[in-house]
């Protein structure tokens, strides 16, 4: 009987063990996926700030040839 109770113990201990194992494992995954997505975001707040620089940019050429075309026509 006392056999038998420190193997379950022993095999209780083992899957104590090996769960704290895998949530250690999840846990990196976890944070690489967190450090991925970061590092994607920042990419994409690039590209939109840069989207929205040429965007204005363009605006500001569409504006001026507006105004020169309504200065041609005004004269």
């Amino acid at each position: 009987m006392k056999d038998a109770a420190l193997r379950f113990a022993g095999a209780i201990e083992t899957e104590l063990i090996q769960t704290r194992s895998d949530q250690m494992e999840l846990g990196q995954d976890l944070t690489e996926k967190v450090n991925r997505l970061r590092e994607e975001v920042k990419g994409v707040k690039a590209e939109l700030r840069d989207f929205k620089e040429a965007q204005a940019s363009h605006n500001e050429a569409v504006m001026q040839v507006l105004i020169d075309i309504q200065r041609k026509l005004s004269a």
